[in-house]
């Protein structure tokens, strides 16, 4: 694909063309890195034989989801029902719901959205299966249907290979769920552990006479590294489009691919050591992830300090120092959520700012 190609697939609400010309703050990414990092990673997939299911709660956006799945995707991942409301209102289909739907109100959408599109769906209770079997049934469908299982991250999922198995029997003796295999998402550095305990489960059901077609995981910072992926067959990421300061930090990238940046503006200048920037916790989220502040300016190596809702207190660091009025970009420590703060973002190739684009399943989280 080439960079025309990828551009083509947005819509404008507004042309600007420049940093000076934005409103802050601001998301600004750079359309070109974005779309090395799409090629290399799906590539990377492709080599290694596995499927690729980009998630796409890191950018919401369904142009991206297009340009993912031109360049091969086998699908996409979101994380809740609203986000795939508005992938397959796009057209979008062949989506994995990778949450527990629970409720009456959720499980209506959920009856209509299966009616539009290929979902597959996961669980990890007999209660959300129970829900699940019987709204399907009552409307004549059926569901796919994958079990989610805790590999160590201590999220949602099960670990004993006994319920494990208990639950697979349930969903394969439901009149209206087809069991389709396992999913998990993993803790950082610990590949090979999940390996043998996936590769355990599996022959655990498939001992039982309970085929197992897919095995689903993912993670963005474990993506590049080789071991530990057999037995996989499909693999699932979304931060390593934009990348951020958190992947950065671990190692999982360089900064030359970090897409996305905040532009932000110096609002004011209490001191010779400290700068306010107009980007609080409303604009950078107040996620650590294990990391000194919340964000970096890479360009001088400062730090966001402290937040309060509105104000950024930033740390000044060299000369020239930034003044009242200067503009500042930050890149945030973790960008999906980031994302989620704004309707719109800013799309730029090198120094040229193309436009203002929607993100379109911004506030999606039920």
């Amino acid at each position: 694909m080439t960079f025309e190609e990828a551009q083509s697939y947005f819509s404008f609400k507004e042309t600007v063309t420049c940093l000076e010309e934005l409103d802050t703050p601001i998301p600004v990414i750079d359309l070109e890195i974005v779309l090395q990092n799409l090629i290399s990673v799906q590539r990377y997939f492709d080599n290694l034989g596995i499927a690729f299911r980009p998630h796409v709660k890191t950018h919401k956006m369904v142009p991206f989801a297009k340009i993912q799945l031109h360049l091969g995707a086998c699908g996409i991942t979101v994380q809740k029902l609203g986000e795939a409301e508005i992938m397959a209102e796009a057209g979008i289909g062949d989506i994995l719901i990778a949450y527990n739907i629970i409720g009456q109100r959720k499980l209506t959408r959920l009856i209509n959205l299966a009616r539009q599109t290929k979902l597959t769906l996961v669980a990890d209770n007999e209660f959300c299966i129970s829900q699940l079997n019987t709204v399907a049934a009552s409307k004549n469908l059926n569901l796919d249907l994958l079990i989610e299982c805790d590999t160590g991250f201590k999220r949602n999922g099960l670990a004993n290979p006994e319920q494990v198995l208990q639950l697979a029997q349930t969903i394969f003796s439901s009149s209206n769920l087809r069991f389709k295999g396992l999913m998990t998402y993993p803790p950082s550095g610990a590949r090979k552990e999940v390996s043998a305990l996936l590769s355990n489960l599996r022959m655990v059901l498939e001992g039982n006479g309970i085929p197992v077609e897919s095995v689903s995981s993912g993670g963005t910072r474990d993506l590049f590294l080789k071991e530990g992926l057999e037995g996989i067959t499909e693999y699932r990421a979304g931060t390593y489009i934009f990348n951020d300061r958190m992947i950065l930090e671990k190692g999982s990238c360089q900064l030359r691919n970090c897409a996305a940046r905040v532009l932000t503006t110096v609002v004011s200048k209490p001191t010779k050591d400290r700068i306010i920037l107009d980007a609080g916790s409303k604009a950078l989220t107040s996620d650590l992830n294990g990391l000194i502040g919340y964000g970096i300016d890479p360009s001088s190596q400062a730090k966001v300090r402290k937040l309060n809702e509105e104000h950024g207190q930033m740390e000044v660091i060299g000369e020239p120092s930034p003044n009242v009025g200067d503009l500042v970009e930050i890149l945030p420590n973790h960008i999906c959520p980031v994302i989620n703060l704004y309707d719109y973002i800013a799309l730029k190739s090198g120094n040229k700012i193309l436009g203002l684009v929607k993100v379109d399943a911004r506030g999606c989280v039920s």
